[in-house]
């Protein structure tokens, strides 16, 4: 008779009927908590709330003020708030997220792309330079972000979350350096810019070494100045226009990283002398001109390639 009874009013409420007397669903036929419409008591099972999608919660028509459901599309405990108009989590189940592992960056002088590993059950990244998610931008689910407008030589931070519908990752942080700053210049001038050296203007064969109208100076041989040709360049002929007694050796890069010796100038006889050396063939993305050795006074008027 009792589970006929229990039956019986478990009916009725479906139903939508008021009962005016307290309700007591127990195992062990108690009766219910004086402060209590309804009693529910039992040691082996719970009571399992309406659970739905966050678009089938949003068709329930004028929801009641403090009306709980489960929302199976974030995972939480939900309750309705008719002062807010609005559904508000009780409590969320914690699905923890990895960070993201970081990948390779390729760096230039003004900018980064930044690379990082997919993390498994991710719905999309953030990304910052500030350690701030709530300010992060949303990176959907690309796992590479590149960041312009930078300076040249500088080391830049960049942090990253991996998010779902659970809540987002620990922040991995991203660090990189920026290549050296190349017109890439590493020289104290006596006289003269770098943009001589590519003007295409040439000075008189065994003209002065020191003059500013066509030469710039190196002031000691750890010196250089080094381009960027914008792409890699298959470079089949090279033209140097520098001081005749002192050695100056051109390379190239493709990477910035590793350079590698093209051609050592011979020395000449007076003044600001041309060498041209016509059968190179290299694929190169830097140029660099240095000074390995001389009489301490090192010059150079005009650097062409493929001329």
């Amino acid at each position: 008779m009792k589970n006929l009874n229990v039956l019986t009013i478990a009916f009725l409420l479906f139903l939508g009927y008021t009962l005016n007397a307290q309700v007591s669903v127990t195992t062990d036929g108690s009766a219910a908590d004086a402060s209590a419409m309804l009693d529910v008591k039992s040691t082996t099972g719970g009571v399992l709330y309406p659970r739905m999608t966050t678009a089938e919660r949003n068709t329930i028509a004028s929801p009641a003020n403090s009306l709980m459901i489960f929302n199976t599309t974030t995972r939480c405990l939900e309750i309705y708030n008719t002062f807010t108009s609005s559904w508000e989590s009780v409590h969320c189940q914690e699905c923890p997220i990895s960070a993201p592992v970081f990948g390779t960056h390729i760096a230039s002088q003004t900018q980064i792309v930044w690379n990082w590993n997919t993390v498994s059950g991710a719905e999309g990244y953030k990304y910052n330079t500030v350690n701030n998610y709530a300010t992060a931008t949303d990176n959907g689910i690309s796992i590479t972000w590149t960041q312009t407008g930078l300076t040249c030589n500088t080391s830049y931070v960049l942090y990253v979350w991996a998010y779902n519908f659970c809540g987002y990752s620990s922040p991995t942080t991203l660090v990189q350096n920026t290549h050296n700053c190349y017109t890439f210049v590493n020289y104290t001038p006596g006289f003269g810019t770098p943009s001589l050296l590519t003007n295409g203007v040439y000075a008189p064969e065994q003209h002065v070494w020191n003059d500013p109208v066509y030469a710039v100076q190196f002031n000691n041989s750890s010196c250089y100045i080094a381009w960027d040709l914008g792409a890699l360049t298959n470079i089949t002929r090279i033209k140097v226009q520098a001081d005749c007694n002192d050695i100056y050796v051109i390379q190239y890069s493709t990477d910035l990283y590793s350079w590698t010796t093209l051609w050592t100038l011979p020395t000449t006889t007076f003044g600001l002398e041309t060498r041209t050396n016509p059968s190179v063939n290299v694929n190169a993305r830097y140029l660099k001109i240095s000074v390995s050795g001389g009489d301490g006074s090192y010059s150079a008027s005009e650097v062409q390639i493929n001329y």
